[in-house]
């Protein structure tokens, strides 16, 4: 049978693609809003009740023993003097405290969870001590509420944005490379389905769907679950059917237990006909996933569109938060394979390797975009691997001459939580994630670099000596500062004129010309090349390998002290026999450049570099990716 030329694309869009454009629409966005309002509704309550009194929430979530106090300075502080009403909240609460970077999810994944309780109690006596508590329709109530104040919210935040922003803009044309890009294996697209798991319009809003492309009938977007110009559309409940314990709570023929069931919940909506004729129609098609984590609570339909026959191609893109953090990757991908159920074959068919999983351009990154005079022109400033960022540096030449080829070169030296993510512990337990790892040996920075390139497929080093000063600098975009982005330190560095004596987490502040942070300051980094001690009457100098045949040739038999680095003892020995000592391996020097936290301004220029033969508090590192 001939192969078909023309393929379907299926762009599944996730939480991160608003994130991603700056929306503040996070799970942990929208509860600090919850408390934050609550806060200010306890105090104006406050304000016109003289005595010691209880206050019953006007959303019925809690009662608040207020005291004699005059008010509630923050959220944390009102949790402390409260009572639930609202078991859900409750336990999203301590759900929350558990977790690091909750999400959407777990509020339908506690939903379920309470479901299957409130099942696993079905029919026992109104009489009953805990008959409230395991109740259904309580559990169902408690759900609408929040469910009420979550639409609110992203209604709120999505009315606030600014839309028309020239941030807005240039970022919908990076993002629409992503939608337009060529099939892999040179298929044409015929179509492309945008399925929405967002309740905020951002993708028309942005102009992702121009006219001609929706006139001509080539472009789609499909609102599985709702969206806010129709409040009664909106779907938030479960759907993983493929759980086992969900045909128990079929068999209770309660249609309580069904109210918030997603299956049911489609069936209403007919969005989910929509797709039918994209999954079962006869063409193949690809899955492209931005931003969606992939978790239970969508399983059954997400198992519907990968394991099916058509499917020939998954791709991610992610999304990635604060700079230097990155979300949960390894986690969001073992979401994607439990998606397949017992089809592992057919998960390994399809699934794009690790290393071509892309994160999802973002606003924060706006300063590193180019916008191409052609739409269909690739560009790739900003691209990020395992968690590790990094930016494009076009080759050009240093002041000497020295010719640098193209390379990627890490955005941000590399973190504590890069470091666990890659090799799986952390340096040092007490800095916070978003601080550079310092105080490492070098073998333990090529031991990064050789995981980094394992799991990728990468070819990651460290950057040699010239790399790194000529991305310093800016390379080819260089305004000649005298520091990575700036001729005034302060902006751009923590040296010690401004660091206090200690670290600072990466990123904070002004990067260079290419969009680079940190390479002025903060720590010393590790680089490729390589130094060895050689020794002369005054002690011992820094000379590349190179020069050691010139320096041996010179000083056969010249008489001279040499400095032990291990014992710090003075030894007066021949030449010949100091350069054999000399360049073992105990006598190995490492250039660092850029300058620490300890360092004095001079010491932070694009040009600053040492050698170093033991690790010290203030030195880190950075990667990249040599061009393939």
């Amino acid at each position: 049978m001939e192969k078909p030329n023309k393929r379907n694309r299926i762009i599944i869009i996730g939480n991160g693609f608003d994130l991603a454009h700056g929306l503040k629409t996070s799970y942990r966005n929208f509860i600090d809003w919850l408390w934050d309002k609550k806060v200010e509704e306890i105090n104006e309550v406050k304000k016109m009740i003289k005595s010691k009194s209880r206050i019953v929430d006007k959303d019925n979530l809690f009662i608040v023993d207020v005291g004699e106090r005059n008010e509630f300075n923050s959220a944390d502080e009102l949790k402390r003097w409260i009572t639930y009403k609202n078991g859900l909240l409750e336990t999203l609460e301590k759900k929350r405290s558990e977790l690091k970077d909750p999400k959407w999810s777990d509020i339908e994944d506690v939903y379920y969870d309470c479901l299957l309780k409130c099942n696993n109690h079905f029919g026992i006596e109104k009489e009953e001590k805990n008959y409230e508590e395991l109740s259904i329709i309580r559990l169902n109530r408690e759900f609408r509420v929040l469910r009420a104040k979550l639409l609110e919210y992203l209604q709120s935040v999505y009315d606030s944005a600014d839309k028309d922003r020239p941030e807005f803009i240039k970022l919908t044309h990076r993002m629409k490379k992503i939608f337009e890009a060529k099939d892999n294996n040179g298929y044409e697209i015929e179509k492309t389905v945008f399925i929405s798991f967002n309740y905020t319009p951002t993708l028309e809003s942005n102009g992702y769907l121009d006219s001609s492309e929706k006139k001509k009938g080539n472009a789609e977007i499909i609102y599985i679950h709702g969206n806010l110009k129709d409040r009664d559309s909106i779907i938030f409940g479960y759907g993983d059917e493929l759980d086992s314990n969900s045909l128990n709570i079929q068999e209770n023929k309660d249609n309580a237990f069904l109210e918030f069931n997603k299956a049911v919940l489609y069936a209403r909506s007919g969005e989910y006909q929509r797709i039918v004729p994209y999954i079962y129609g006869s063409n193949d098609y690809e899955v492209y996933i931005l931003g969606h984590s992939c978790a239970n609570s969508d399983r059954a339909l997400l198992n519907e569109i990968f394991d099916n026959e058509h499917c020939k191609l998954i791709k991610y893109y992610y999304y990635s938060g604060s700079p230097g953090i990155e979300v949960n990757f390894k986690e969001q991908i073992s979401n994607l394979y439990r998606i397949f159920g017992e089809n592992h074959r057919g998960f390994r068919a399809i699934f794009c390797p690790l290393h071509e999983s892309e994160r999802i351009p973002q606003i924060s990154d706006i300063e590193n975009f180019i916008v191409d005079e052609e739409p269909s022109a690739s560009t790739n400033t900003v691209i990020e691997i395992l968690g590790v960022q990094f930016v494009k540096v076009k080759g050009g030449c240093l002041d000497d001459g020295t010719k640098v080829e193209d390379f990627w070169i890490g955005k941000y030296p590399v973190t504590e939580l890069q470091w666990k993510n890659i090799i799986g512990e952390n340096v040092d337990d007490e800095k916070g994630d978003d601080f550079p790892v310092v105080g490492i040996k070098y073998g333990e920075c090529l031991k990064f670099v050789g995981e980094l390139a394992s799991q990728s497929g990468r070819a990651v080093s460290l950057p040699t000596e010239e790399q790194w000063m000529f991305a310093a600098r800016g390379g080819n975009n260089s305004k000649n500062y005298i520091y990575a982005g700036s001729n005034n330190i302060d902006e751009v560095g923590w040296y010690k004129g401004n660091s206090e004596g200690h670290l600072h987490p990466v990123g904070k502040k002004k990067p260079n010309e290419l969009g680079i942070y940190d390479m002025s300051g903060n720590v010393w980094e590790y680089t490729k090349t390589v130094t060895r001690s050689s020794i002369n009457k005054n002690g011992i100098n820094l000379i590349k390998l190179e020069e050691l045949e010139e320096i041996t040739e010179n000083k056969t038999n010249e008489v001279v002290y040499a400095k032990d680095v291990l014992s710090g003892k003075m030894h007066r020995m021949n030449f010949e026999e100091a350069v054999i000592k000399t360049f073992k391996s105990r006598f190995l020097s490492n250039v660092v450049c850029g300058g620490g936290y300890l360092s004095i301004n001079s010491h932070c220029r694009t040009n600053s570099k040492k050698g170093i033969e033991r690790p010290a508090v203030h030195v880190g590192f950075r990667v990249v990716i040599n061009q393939e």
